[in-house]
């Protein structure tokens, strides 16, 4: 018996993807961070963002306050970044672990 996706899923899939290049994109900024290039590491942060962005449009009206969240924070990562700042560990830790949320709420 053949089962084919509805749209709805189909659209489900599409965005659980976009979410998973951002956290793919998240861990390399991440990992890049943590090697002391912090200036590489905010192309990976703005292309998380990015990835969320394209989610969330996906999403439209039945975007999660936990998304804009999450994207509110990584943005606040990216600006530290560029101001130069220091970002703690734990930030990263957090940031990680609501993309790693926001994919199973998806």
């Amino acid at each position: 018996m053949e089962q084919t996706i509805g749209l709805g899923e189909g659209e489900k899939l599409v965005a659980q993807k976009k979410v998973l290049r951002a956290m793919s994109e998240f861990v390399d900024g991440k990992a890049k961070i943590l090697a002391g290039k912090p200036d590489e590491a905010i192309d990976e942060i703005e292309e998380t963002l990015d990835y969320l962005k394209e989610a969330l449009k996906m999403k439209g009206a039945e975007s999660s306050d936990a998304l804009i969240e999450t994207m509110s924070n990584i943005d606040d990562l990216r600006q530290s970044l560029a101001d130069g700042q220091a970002v703690s560990q734990e930030a990263l830790e957090d940031v990680q672990a609501k993309l790693e949320a926001l994919l199973l709420e998806m």
